[in-house]
């Protein structure tokens, strides 16, 4: 299935744990999603490909090993920048630019 993005959290899960697909498998479609039309709806204003790709290295690793990591573990998500987040601006959305 090509279409990675368009499962269900609960199917991505399922799938990622059963090692039917890995997570970096989702994270790279969801990637690919997010290049082919953010630039048209501008949802997702700070992108962390290389974060989310480590993170979805590290799941797999972790499922390889025999350990659960966790029910929702490779399931893409996005976060708004006006939740903090360790080593990233909370930008509310904002342009940080001086005037």
């Amino acid at each position: 299935m090509a279409d990675l993005w368009r499962l269900s959290a609960v199917e991505t899960a399922r799938r990622i744990r059963s090692k039917e697909l890995s997570a970096k498998e989702v994270i790279t479609s969801s990637l690919q999603r997010l290049d082919a039309v953010n630039g048209r709806i501008n949802a997702v204003v700070q992108e962390m490909p290389e974060s989310a790709l480590q993170a979805a290295e590290q799941i797999d690793q972790s499922i390889a090993r025999g350990e659960d990591p966790g029910p929702l573990a490779g399931v893409p998500v996005t976060i708004k920048v006006n939740v903090d987040q360790a080593g990233y601006a909370t930008t509310n959305g904002l342009s940080c630019r001086k005037t």
